[in-house]
């Protein structure tokens, strides 16, 4: 499943919306991966997400696949939405 969001919050993906969704990612067996601009990261990985240096206005790709896929997919859009990005 796959899904693309455009960051609207003023500071974009920082440390404590990282660690939110990596910490929600690790709930779920189903690989989970941030796309941004053709760069790929584990979710799980807070130190992947930050690498990605995703300011506002950056759009980024969710992807998860494989056990419990719907689930994490909804559980991780729902955590995106809340408070980082818009969907597209």
């Amino acid at each position: 499943m796959e899904k693309t969001f455009k960051i609207i919050s003023a500071n974009g993906l920082h440390a404590r919306p990282a660690a939110e969704l990596a910490r929600e990612a690790g709930r779920w067996a189903a690989s989970i991966k941030l796309r941004v601009l053709g760069r790929t990261v584990d979710v799980k990985s807070i130190m992947g997400l930050l690498s990605l240096a995703a300011g506002r206005g950056t759009e980024i790709q969710l992807i998860v696949e494989g056990n419990q896929e719907a689930e994490a997919f909804q559980a991780l859009s729902k955590l995106i939405t809340h408070d980082l990005a818009e969907i597209l």
